[in-house]
């Protein structure tokens, strides 16, 4: 394991509480064969106005309120959560194993 090294951030605040993992990458972002490119969908549902749909040329218009559009989010590093990110939806777990 490497040696955590320290490091200076804005944090931003996300105040909403048991975030799922639906909420951070969409499902329909998940088809990628690589692990990398999905900060444009980050948060797609609460950051934009359309709908995210793989099939659908969309605006992408932001929605102003939202607190990851906001230009100090520029220099985001750290996010700061009210509590419990990336929990599963329960539509989505599987029971028994």
């Amino acid at each position: 394991m490497n040696k955590f090294k320290t490091f200076k951030s804005i944090a931003i605040p996300l105040i909403r509480n048991n975030i799922d993992t639906d909420a951070i990458i969409p499902k329909q972002y998940l088809k990628a064969v690589s692990r990398q490119g999905f900060g444009n969908f980050l948060f797609y549902d609460w950051r934009y106005k359309d709908p995210g749909d793989l099939d659908v040329e969309i605006s992408k218009e932001k929605k102003d309120d939202f607190i990851l559009n906001k230009r100090i989010s520029k220099k985001l590093k750290l996010l700061l959560v009210a509590k419990t990110l990336g929990v599963a939806h329960p539509g989505n777990m599987l029971y028994g194993h």
